[in-house]
């Protein structure tokens, strides 16, 4: 996917993209969310597995910046829409044995990446004090 953001003051606006699951009765989730700045200041990613706040609102929206426009394309998504354990089978590209673990140079960029985590859930102990399932390794 190609996405363009806005190179104005974005104060305030939050741009996504996201996945979200087709039932009211188990909320999932996956957002792609960057986050506006001042103009020549770094816009900010942020990812969710399950939506989070925004600051309780902290950053206010610029309105004399907008048109907020931004442009998506290029997207593809290869997926299940099954059971999680359908999910598992041998017969998606994805579960390949290639996908089990990163080579050296995946682990690299995923440590450099690392380094600009702002907030994980996985770690927060005041809001999980049992670590979510999806955060326990297998």
């Amino acid at each position: 996917m190609k996405i363009k953001l806005p190179d104005t003051d974005t104060s305030g606006v939050v741009t996504t993209f996201y996945l979200i699951t087709g039932s009211n009765e188990i909320h999932k989730e996956l957002d792609f969310e960057f986050l506006g700045n001042r103009e020549r200041h770094p816009i900010v990613l942020q990812t969710n597995v399950y939506a989070n706040g925004v600051e309780g609102g902290k950053r206010k929206i610029n309105w004399s910046s907008a048109h907020f426009m931004a442009y998506y394309q290029g997207f593809s998504v290869d997926g299940c829409n099954s059971t999680a354990t359908d999910c598992q089978s041998p017969n998606y590209w994805w579960n390949a044995p290639k996908y089990w673990q990163l080579d050296g140079n995946q682990q690299q960029a995923y440590e450099n990446t690392r380094k600009y985590v702002v907030y994980d859930y996985c770690t927060d102990r005041k809001r999980h004090p049992t670590p979510p399932p999806e955060c326990i390794p297998p």
